[in-house]
């Protein structure tokens, strides 16, 4: 499995089988992600991802951001679950795994690897002297 991180909470998850997930934690995701745990109030949320949560609200949180990518088309079903996800957990290593945990941290905003791609282009640009490709056109590409 490899994971893509995106800007503005956007990301590509590539399963072994070359399927391509995409999901984006926003607003919308947040306020998902409190319904499936009945969760309303945003400091008890905030508390709960201080002090840690279910194994199956790892999921849950990872799934509303993937269900997130599919509300923009209603011509598509989201043929996800939380079991689904139960895997993926355990193909970046669990909820101690690197990949894992760079994927929620993503979704808490605190990841930089958005970050370090945009530096990264900026120097690739002044190097070259290109206004090079931004990262929603790789993004476009790679659907």
């Amino acid at each position: 499995m490899n994971i893509q991180f995106l800007e503005n909470g956007a990301f590509i998850l590539t399963l072994d089988d070359e399927r391509k997930v995409k999901g984006r934690f926003c607003m919308w995701q947040l306020r998902r992600f409190s319904e499936m745990i009945e969760i309303g109030n945003v400091i008890e949320l905030l508390n709960n991802f201080s002090t840690g949560m279910t194994v199956n609200q790892y999921a849950q949180f990872i799934l509303s951001a993937i269900q997130n990518y599919f509300r923009t088309d209603p011509d598509k079903n989201c043929e996800w679950k939380v079991d689904n996800v139960l895997d993926w957990i355990d193909d970046m290593g669990g909820l101690n795994g690197k990949d894992f945990l760079n994927l929620f941290m993503h979704g808490l905003g605190t990841h930089t690897a958005v970050k370090e791609i945009k530096a990264e282009e900026k120097k690739s640009n002044k190097e070259d002297g290109s206004a090079g490709e931004n990262l929603n056109e790789n993004v476009a590409k790679q659907e």
